[in-house]
């Protein structure tokens, strides 16, 4: 982290995962970030667990070339309540504002409102986290994401 800016990239076996996670306890939320990709960088990710058991409610994937929100009905199953394409400018700043109220998500994105609804928006959430997949082993040379001003103002 420098000049509160979160910076990420894989080094080393390519995969892909969490680059901060954190616990925060809550229900309800309004949840703003940006994000930026650099080089090879293929996406970013905001990912929102309930408890170790339950691990992944939802998912907003932010990728150069798709959007997703990706429910979680039971552990190891995935829902996508929003797929679509979408064409990401490299090394700009992206902000994101997602709103979780009810059974509802509300996000604004990259010029674009979605909405959707499921059951798994209403559940307690217990963790959330920055990710995505930074462009390959050879570390920042490859590609990397960012992330600054996280803001979330939160209900329990």
């Amino acid at each position: 982290m420098k000049d509160g800016v979160l910076r990420a990239f894989e080094s080393g076996e390519r995969r892909h995962g969490p680059v901060k996670q954190r616990r925060f306890a809550f229900t309800e939320a309004d949840i703003r970030f940006e994000f930026r990709l650099e080089g090879k960088a293929y996406f970013a990710s905001f990912p929102i667990d309930g408890t170790r058991e339950r691990s992944h409610i939802l998912n907003f994937v932010m990728g150069r070339d798709v959007f997703r929100i990706i429910a979680h009905p039971k552990k190891g199953e995935n829902v996508d309540l929003v797929r679509e394409k979408i064409t990401l400018a490299d090394r700009e700043w992206h902000p994101v504002h997602i709103v979780l109220k009810g059974e509802t998500i509300t996000v604004e994105f990259n010029g674009r409102t979605w909405t959707a609804k499921h059951p798994v928006v209403a559940e307690p959430k217990a963790n959330i986290g920055f990710g995505g997949e930074s462009g390959g082993p050879a570390g920042d040379k490859a590609g990397a994401l960012e992330f600054r001003k996280l803001k979330i103002i939160a209900n329990p």
